[in-house]
């Protein structure tokens, strides 16, 4: 299986960090694979309201306040609380 992982601006200064924890995650969980696409922050907004209008969107993404604070007034379905998803 695929998971499609969004982030916002955190090439290249963080992509070692990254690459690293998807590297021990697939390591950890065969047969996964992620899919690490990193946006500007002028352009993730669009990006992600094109990808929630055409039923694509990203299984996991790193959303600011501002652009959460939107999908959640205008598509709240496709948010869900790491909370209730994830077991402790």
């Amino acid at each position: 299986y695929t998971i499609k992982f969004w982030t916002i601006s955190l090439k290249p200064t963080f992509e070692e960090y990254m690459n690293n924890l998807i590297a021990e995650y697939e390591a950890a969980n065969p047969g996964a694979t992620i899919e690490w696409s990193d946006y500007p922050g002028a352009e993730i907004r669009q990006q992600l309201l094109t990808a929630i209008a055409s039923g694509d969107p990203p299984d996991v993404v790193n959303l600011n306040t501002d652009l959460t604070l939107q999908v959640a007034a205008t598509n709240p379905d496709v948010l869900v609380k790491t909370s209730e998803a994830v077991p402790a």
